[in-house]
């Protein structure tokens, strides 16, 4: 058991026991690094990039991470990529919107003669969840409350480059791919309760 300074957001397990963990990034942390490579002890082995988002607006997804074998894959967070390391190293970073018409994720604020861009409320720029499978990388893009935003997203592994998009019949918030039957598993919620509801599509 060990502790550390900021709270872990998503914690996966690489090949040689190695942790690899994402932290929160708070108001108080705002240029941080991310993502640590740690031994089962908590000691730091590296870290895969330090982040500053100081002069972003806040957002409330915090992103995932998938590890397989040396290469990690992160989403989402305050900025809108793909991001791939192997080894600790970016090796790619791929904006995640390439399908979506990104002009309404901007707003500009005017102050006497100071002009600025932020982010608009309704900007579609995270994920709620995403897996990886073999050249394919499947992102439920975060809807942000909008019930008619409801995609799968695919994007290729190597690079992050868009391929396709796949409707959903509602706003999915988890999703696994199964590749040897070509399948995907999601959890959807379902009217004004949003009851959560289990569906399996075919690509």
């Amino acid at each position: 058991e060990f502790t550390t300074e900021r709270k872990p957001s998503r914690l996966n397990i690489a090949p040689n026991g190695n942790l690899n963990l994402l932290f929160f990034l708070t108001f108080v942390n705002m240029e941080s690094t991310l993502i640590y490579n740690l031994t089962q002890d908590g000691d730091v082995n590296y870290i895969f990039e330090n982040e500053d988002y100081t002069d972003m607006h806040a957002f409330d997804i915090s992103g995932s991470i998938k590890t397989i074998g040396d290469t990690l894959y992160y989403v989402g967070a305050y900025a809108p990529f793909i991001k791939k390391y192997v080894n600790g190293d970016l090796i790619s970073s791929r904006a995640t919107i390439d399908n979506y018409d990104s002009s309404i994720n901007y707003i500009t604020v005017i102050s006497g003669e100071t002009r600025s861009t932020s982010l608009s409320p309704h900007a579609m720029f995270s994920s709620n969840d995403f897996d990886v499978k073999g050249e394919r990388i499947f992102i439920v893009p975060n809807s942000n409350g909008d019930p008619e935003f409801s995609f799968i997203d695919i994007y290729n592994s190597s690079d992050g480059s868009y391929i396709k998009s796949y409707r959903t019949i509602d706003v999915a918030g988890n999703i696994n791919v199964y590749e040897d039957e070509r399948s995907i598993l999601t959890i959807e919620k379902v009217g004004e309760l949003g009851r959560l509801v289990f569906r399996k599509y075919s690509y």
